[in-house]
């Protein structure tokens, strides 16, 4: 898979294309996926596939309220790799961008610069200022232009469209197990082992922190059982997301204990995969009683 930017000129044929934010690429985005090598499989065109999406989600702009991504641009990127694309083009999102007029940009970039002659897209896709690109716009531009249309309809989870929000609510509320099935895997947070004040190693339970990016959306402060991954290995472990109430902290972070495991870390680069809620973050008069409940945190994952 080539990246380019949104500066460059498809010059090497056709393209067979599909847009959109694909925040946390759930089982909906994949559904797109799907059908846009379905229709370079069908070769009409000799066509290269090309997914366009956002280094940065439009919600950071249009959003006062905006609370970070479920996926980061690497993930994103990652996940694209495996996923037989020829081409990504992962757009600035800015005031330039939003301003654009619908007409305008489906002339300069999917007519010109990308030289689409099959679009695929989401039923709720809209684009351009004032969301005017609409379904409607899209029938009618690409009849004028000879560009085969295919709009997707959305994926559903219990009877309602999957959606990166309704994943944001599962989150929320820490339904991890309809979470990940809307997403099509579990919730993962990436990191850099950094380190902490080393206070879980005077209790017997030695923890790793993990600099969670800024952008990244958290879930419902509290302990979560699930796993680390680290470089291929994967390890059991309970992992507290919030600000530590009983020690002190001045921003939201991701602490993980993983059984059984004493290596020193430091810088390594981990995956932390969210698989149940456990409990909420709570306040313990002391380190003793902290002990005692992370005891029962463990034998209650364990058990699961």
């Amino acid at each position: 898979m080539l990246i380019i930017d949104q500066k460059t000129e498809i010059t090497a044929g056709n393209t067979v294309l599909t847009i959109g934010k694909f925040d946390g690429l759930h089982i909906g985005h994949m559904k797109i996926i799907r059908k846009l090598l379905e229709m370079a499989a069908k070769n009409y065109y000799s066509l290269s596939k090309l997914v366009v999406s956002f280094v940065n989600h439009p919600n950071e702009l249009l959003k006062a309220n905006y609370k970070g991504s479920l996926m980061s641009e690497t993930e994103k990127t990652e996940i694209l790799m495996h996923s037989n694309i020829d081409y990504y083009c992962p757009l600035v999102f800015d005031s330039s961008l939003r301003d654009t007029e619908a007409e305008v940009f489906f002339e300069e970039y999917i007519v010109k610069r990308w030289k689409c002659r099959c679009l695929v897209v989401g039923d709720d896709f809209c684009f351009g200022k004032g969301r005017k690109g609409n379904i409607d716009f899209l029938n009618k531009a690409c009849r004028i232009h000879g560009i085969d249309l295919h709009v997707v309809e959305r994926e559903k989870y219990l009877g309602e469209p999957v959606s990166s929000s309704r994943i944001r609510e599962a989150l929320d509320e820490g339904r991890m197990f309809e979470a990940g099935f809307m997403l099509g895997r579990r919730y993962t947070i990436k990191g850099i082992v950094e380190k902490g004040r080393q206070l879980g190693r005077t209790i017997g339970f030695p923890t790793i922190n993990i600099t969670v990016p800024q952008s990244k959306y958290l879930p419902r402060f509290g302990v979560y059982g699930g796993f680390v991954d680290l470089n291929g290995e994967r390890f059991r472990a309970i992992s507290n997301i919030g600000v530590k109430p009983t020690v002190g902290s001045d921003r939201a972070g991701l602490e993980s204990f993983i059984y059984d495991f004493d290596r020193e870390i430091y810088g390594a680069f981990v995956t932390v995969a969210l698989e149940s809620f456990i409990r909420p973050e709570l306040h313990f008069a002391g380190l003793e009683e902290l002990k005692k409940q992370i005891e029962i945190d463990k034998k209650s994952f364990t058990n699961q």
